[in-house]
């Protein structure tokens, strides 16, 4: 099995954790 497709979406995930942590701060 590929695991590729599965580390790409973990990080695609905490990008978007980032910016939400983000988000939070400036709002």
């Amino acid at each position: 099995h590929d695991k590729a497709p599965l580390a790409a979406a973990t990080g695609n995930w905490t990008r978007w954790i980032e910016i939400l942590r983000v988000l939070e701060v400036v709002a």
